[in-house]
């Protein structure tokens, strides 16, 4: 079985600010990846001082995608966790955060 793990991480000026947004981005993810959803995105914006921000679990077909992101810090940061038995193009992913985040440093791992 192939199993593939990446995590992004990113600063950003415009970073997510609302499970909506965050509901958004993760199924934008989740097309690039040509991955189906199967429950989720399930999110929730945590108030608590100095950790404001949305986290996030999808489970996808093949695995699950995870989202944390912080926008009262400057800049934003945003972690996007995926964990799939598929691969898929990381490079993809990276352009995708690129364009949507106007993020040039993102750390792939």
């Amino acid at each position: 079985m192939f199993i593939k793990k990446n995590s992004f991480v990113l600063k950003t000026k415009i970073p997510i600010k609302s499970v909506k947004e965050n509901n958004i981005f993760v199924k934008d993810v989740a097309k690039i990846l040509d991955m189906n959803i199967i429950a989720g995105p399930y999110s929730k914006y945590i108030s608590d001082k100095g950790n404001e921000g949305v986290s996030s679990v999808t489970i996808i077909k093949t695995s699950h995608i995870c989202v944390h992101s912080w926008d009262k810090i400057k800049p934003g940061l945003i972690h996007l966790d995926i964990f799939s038995c598929k691969d898929f193009n990381t490079v993809n992913i990276v352009k995708f955060l690129r364009k949507r985040f106007n993020a040039r440093n993102i750390k792939v791992t």
